[in-house]
């Protein structure tokens, strides 16, 4: 027995790894039985005080969560310059003036500048502005009905149409062909 007292370290695992373990044991806890639970904790506890199989055991299973760490560290980090690289297309076609929002884009058609832009503020009194002007100039007496934000719409792209600012009559002149 002395012979087997000695070859069991003396150390066990650091408290650190035991709460990664038991961190990831609580995650597991709900598709596992209780008593495999138990068996589990029951081992990790025995890793901390240095039996050499479940030592062993939970310095593997530490490895896995490390490596799986990394390699989920490593595709938040392709997401976030993926992200990134979105906003600065995203950010280059604003400041260009397209956007995907059709009545934020018959704003901008109206807006010499789009980069001098700040806030949304000028965009929500432009389209409270066109908004009260097609309810004023609807049917008295229509009733709302599924069309009528098509209908709105309709309208906000042809209040546009008549204000284009500089830049876009412009931009629009050069794509025209000429007629033969």
């Amino acid at each position: 027995m002395t012979a087997e007292l000695a070859e069991v370290p003396t150390e066990g695992i650091s408290e650190d790894i035991s709460a990664a373990l038991f961190a990831d044991l609580k995650k597991m806890a709900p598709a596992m039985t209780a008593f495999r639970y138990e068996m589990f904790a029951r081992r990790i506890v025995a890793a901390e005080y240095g039996r050499s199989d479940a030592v062993e055991w939970a310095m593997e299973w530490w490895a896995e969560l490390e490596a799986a760490k990394k390699e989920h560290s490593a595709a938040a980090e392709v997401c976030m310059q993926e992200l990134q690289a979105m906003r600065k297309r995203m950010h280059d076609d604003f400041v260009a003036g397209i956007v995907e929002n059709p009545r934020y884009q018959a704003f901008l058609d109206t807006v010499e500048n789009p980069a001098e832009l700040k806030s949304n503020e000028p965009y929500m009194a432009w389209l409270s502005e066109v908004l009260a002007l097609y309810a004023a100039n609807k049917p008295k007496g229509a009733a709302a009905k599924d069309g009528e934000v098509g209908g709105a719409s309709a309208f906000i792209r042809r209040y546009a149409d008549a204000n284009l600012s500089q830049r876009v009559r412009k931009a629009r002149l050069r794509v025209v062909p000429p007629k033969i």
